[in-house]
Formats: structure tokens, C-alpha cells, sequence
């Protein structure tokens, strides 16, 4: 997992390790590691953009769950890639209540109607 290449502009399902995931990436050979790709948790779209990395979640409709997703992607990406550029996360759904998207206002969250 921690091979996995950044650095493209955009990269999908990028793996991040979980407390459990650690703990097979440890007992299994490197050649498993495909294994831990299955249990560890995915950003959906990493992006690139210089300076920052920008961390999306993609959803139909944009729910308070979705933003503990990008807070916890958040914290589980810096402790997997140790990144040196600032991180932003952006909430990308078809649909938002005015609730959802004033509470990621609150935590600094962009958001993008798509």
C-alpha cells in the first residue's frame, strides 16, 4: 500500500491503512499485498493540485456521514503517506440539504454540486 503511486493529477481509489489493515500488512508476505488493498479504506479521487492535495468524496446526496468520511480519510492519509503539501477535502454529490453544506462550511470543507 505504501507503494501506491501520487502523483498523477488525479488518482482514484487511493488506499489508506487502517489500524486493521496495518496489522495484516504485517503478518502477510509483501507479495499479499493486494489482501490489505481489499480491507483498507479508499479515498475515491485524490487530486493533485501543486501546492495541496485534495481529498473528494463522491456521493448522490450529501449526508453529515459523508463529512466524518473525509475527516477520517484526512487523518489516515497523513499517517499513511506522511504528505508535505496542506490538505483539502471537497464533498462532490448530486444533492446537499443547506444543513449538510453549512456544516462543511464549519470544518472547512469545500463543497461542488455535480
Amino acid at each position: 500500500i505504501l507503494k501506491y503511486r501520487l502523483g498523477d493529477k488525479y488518482t482514484f481509489s487511493v488506499p489508506l491503512l487502517t489500524p486493521e489493515a496495518e496489522d495484516l500488512l504485517k503478518r502477510l508476505p509483501e507479495d499479499y499485498e493486494g489482501e490489505v488493498y481489499l480491507v483498507a479504506r479508499k479515498i475515491d479521487v485524490l487530486i493533485d493540485a501543486g501546492n495541496s492535495y485534495i481529498i473528494v468524496e463522491l456521493k448522490e446526496r450529501g449526508r453529515p456521514s459523508g463529512i466524518g468520511q473525509l475527516l477520517d480519510y484526512k487523518r489516515l492519509f497523513i499517517k499513511t503517506y506522511k504528505p508535505q503539501k496542506t490538505i483539502r477535502l471537497a464533498y462532490a454529490v448530486a444533492y446537499m440539504d443547506k444543513d449538510v453544506e453549512e456544516l462543511c462550511h464549519d470544518y472547512g470543507i469545500e463543497t461542488y454540486i455535480i
